[in-house]
Order: structure tokens, then sequence, then C-alpha cells
């Protein structure tokens, strides 16, 4: 899937919009990029989690999930054109809404 991702975006965009270096990347490096942006959002908005859920502070919280919401977006939309697959960003996502739950139950009873 990751292959199909680099292939199209250098064969159909502008070559002035796609950043330089891109269609340099190997298949693997570019669908590497997928499971950074899910790994990266995770840690991000698992802070916006604790930030609501075990301090109670909603607004603080709502600014942190602005980024985490901005990068997981991107990671989205590039699941959507294929540009790589699910795996470690899967089980990146698995974890912050086991985590949401959890700390979501806990603050509740608190």
């Amino acid at each position: 899937m990751g292959s199909h991702g680099v292939e199209h975006l250098c064969r159909n965009l502008p070559e002035e919009t796609v950043p330089q270096g891109v269609c340099d990347m190997t298949p693997e490096q570019f669908s590497g990029i997928g499971a950074d942006l899910a790994v990266v959002g995770t840690i991000v908005s698992s802070c916006g989690v604790v930030a609501n859920n075990l301090y109670l502070n909603h607004t603080l919280a709502m600014q942190i999930w602005v980024a985490s919401n901005i990068i997981l977006c991107v990671w989205a939309f590039g699941l959507y054109r294929r540009w790589w697959d699910g795996g470690l960003s899967g089980a990146a996502l698995c974890l912050m809404y086991a985590f949401m739950l959890v700390s979501g139950v806990w603050g509740l009873y608190q």
C-alpha cells in the first residue's frame, strides 16, 4: 500500500507542490511517516486526556487536542489515500483509545 502512495504522489502532482526529497524516498520510508504521525498524535492526544480526565482542566485539554487533531487528521487522510497501511499506527491508536477509556472512567469516580 505504501508504494502506491509515494508513486501516486510523485506521478500525479505538479513537481513544485511535492516537498523536495519525497520522490526519492523508498516506499518503506514513505510508509513510515504514517506510523510516526500516529505515534506522535497518540502521545499528544494522551497528554490532553491527562489534562482533561485527571487534572479536570478542559480548556488546556482542548488546546492540546487541537494539535493532536491536526496530526491525526493528516494520518487519517494518508491512510484513506493509501499512502501507508495501518500497521503500528493502528496499534498506537488502540492504545490511545484504551487510555482514554480507563482515564475517563477513573476521572468520573474522582
